[in-house]
């Protein structure tokens, strides 16, 4: 009689290589540990991606195992086991029951899914203060003159319904796209003058200081 899965869970066999290579696990349904709790006192809660991982290679490495001792090495029936015998068991033994029927909170009224859920990436204004995105000529407008953005960082975020939005230091920038990028004679580029200057022998740097003469009521005195 071939052993069940229950019984290999705390099995201590080193073996070594894996009968399959990369394995569909099913979808384990998430659970709410924390009683749900009104809006306003709702609190940031820690990531769960760690644990996930953690709970990932756990069974990854038991799967070896089991599927080892269980002498399976086809795909098809890697993903039979799982469904059949390994999934209805690792529910059982750590599977909670819910504490409430509706587990959904309540979105906070601050928080705009739709600043969310998008795509967000950082482009540099180039000096014709123009943004490229995806192949597309994005021409920031010219009311934002005082923002001095050429070389500067903005956030290009594109919704899901395909609008793109500019954003500088959480401020939206008026735009427009163009056919073309505009070729030459648009703007002046930087000029740098590297030469140290220095003055002739003429120049008044150069010349010694002559103090004003120095009045004493009507007298003036002259100093040498």
């Amino acid at each position: 009689m071939a052993p069940s899965a229950g019984l290999l869970f705390g099995a201590k066999a080193d073996l070594e290589g894996s009968a399959v290579g990369l394995l569909d696990f099913p979808a384990f349904e998430l659970v709410q540990r924390d009683p749900p709790q009104p809006a306003e006192v709702l609190r940031p809660i820690a990531h769960p991606q760690g644990r996930v991982e953690r709970v990932h290679g756990t069974q990854q490495d038991r799967l070896v195992k089991l599927l080892r001792l269980e002498k399976i090495s086809t795909m098809e029936g890697a993903n039979e086991y799982l469904e059949k015998r390994y999934g209805s068991d690792y529910h059982v033994r750590f599977g909670r029951r819910a504490l409430g029927a509706d587990i959904h909170r309540q979105l906070p009224a601050k928080m705009d899914l739709r600043q969310i859920l998008c795509f967000k990436e950082e482009r540099t204004v180039g000096r014709d203060w123009c943004v490229c995105y995806q192949k597309r000529v994005l021409q920031i407008g010219s009311k934002h003159q005082s923002l001095a953005l050429a070389r500067q960082r903005v956030e290009v975020r594109e919704h899901l319904d395909g609008t793109i939005e500019l954003y500088y230091r959480g401020r939206v920038l008026a735009h427009y796209e163009l056919p073309a990028r505009p070729t030459g004679g648009q703007w002046r580029p930087v000029f740098q003058n590297n030469k140290v200057y220095r003055p002739p022998a003429e120049h008044p740097y150069k010349r010694g200081y002559v103090a004003p003469p120095a009045q004493h009521g009507n007298v003036t005195v002259l100093m040498s």
